[in-house]
């Protein structure tokens, strides 16, 4: 049974450090109430009203956010909170942070650190210092990278609660239930990319069980553990599918697709990367699997919005 991880939030602290983001009441009920106090005498007069706001435990958008050559996926709750799943790369701030004010998200619930790559990482810093952070959720693989260890300095530096998360770990924000199936907590080591085999590969769904799955930058040999170590046979089985490394030919295959059996698939990709992403065989894979293909360097932002069992797709291009 997997660990469940209740929402994070900010340490009871006052945030005084410029440029971290501030603390905020994310409260979904509101209470106000009225005094008024008699001139002619001593009795006073209260009334009080409560207003609850009713969160569809249904619904929820998911965008992939056009950053170029790397991944940023951002959740809308009902609740009207973000949930982010890595930032992009470096050169990515003013798309992301632009795309997150348009939708008027103004707490981040949750961020989700897949693994410790560049273009997965490279805007958290500026994430970190903009907006209120509720939990921020990473792996336990390690990385020397100097930019690496200065996000780590920030998350200190601006008090926010973290949290490393395994297979064993699962949780709830604002009604968006996630799931955590790899990385082992010991990690892979000595496979062909062991920063990439250790990506968090995480599930998002909502209470009529629509799925998004999300699996970094795994490849083969870290798709290869999962596959094997799964609690259900049905356990990955997704409508929604953001395809592996950028479409790469090593981080999907038929397996995977067995496993999966999305409906849709999101590849998020620069235009004209030097690396040839996405590969051509893992297109044809998608293909002729009869899966739905929706690129970032093709269709720019894409948005999905989940209502209950159904869901819209529509594309900024």
């Amino acid at each position: 049974m997997k660990k469940k991880i209740g929402i994070l939030i900010l340490f009871p602290l006052i945030i005084s450090m410029y440029g971290c983001g501030a603390s905020q009441d994310t409260s979904t009920t509101t209470t106000t109430s009225t005094t008024t106090t008699s001139t002619t005498s001593s009795t006073s007069t209260t009334t009080s009203s409560t207003t609850t706001t009713t969160v569809d435990a249904k619904i929820f958008t998911v965008y992939f956010v056009d950053v170029g050559q790397g991944d940023a996926v951002l959740i809308k709750t009902n609740a009207g909170a973000g949930i982010l799943i890595d930032s992009g790369p470096s050169d990515a701030s003013n798309k992301l942070i632009n795309f997150i004010d348009s939708l008027g998200i103004s707490y981040l619930a949750g961020v989700f650190l897949t693994h410790p790559h560049e273009d997965h990482y490279g805007e958290m810093k500026d994430i970190i210092k903009k907006y209120p952070i509720g939990g921020f959720y990473f792996t336990n693989y390690p990385s020397p990278n100097s930019s690496y260890l200065e996000l780590m300095n920030e998350l200190v530096s601006c008090h926010v609660n973290t949290k490393e998360v395994d297979n064993d770990n699962s949780g709830l924000i604002n009604n968006v239930n996630w799931d955590i199936y790899c990385p082992t907590h010991e990690g892979f080591i000595n496979t062909s990319s062991d920063v990439n085999d250790n990506s968090m590969v995480i599930k998002f769904y909502n209470a009529d069980k629509t799925d998004l799955l999300i699996g970094g930058d795994i490849e083969i040999s870290g798709i290869s553990h999962l596959l094997s170590n799964m609690p259900t046979s049905n356990a990955l089985d997704v409508e929604l599918l953001k395809i592996n490394h950028h479409g790469s030919s090593n981080g999907t295959n038929q397996a995977f697709i067995n496993a999966t059996t999305p409906k849709d698939a999101f590849i998020c990709v620069g235009a004209g990367n030097s690396y040839g992403h996405p590969d051509p065989t893992t297109l044809n894979l998608l293909s002729t699997n009869g899966i739905n293909v929706y690129r970032t360097d093709l269709k720019g932002n894409i948005t999905v919005s989940v209502n209950g069992t159904s869901y819209s797709i529509t594309t900024s291009k």
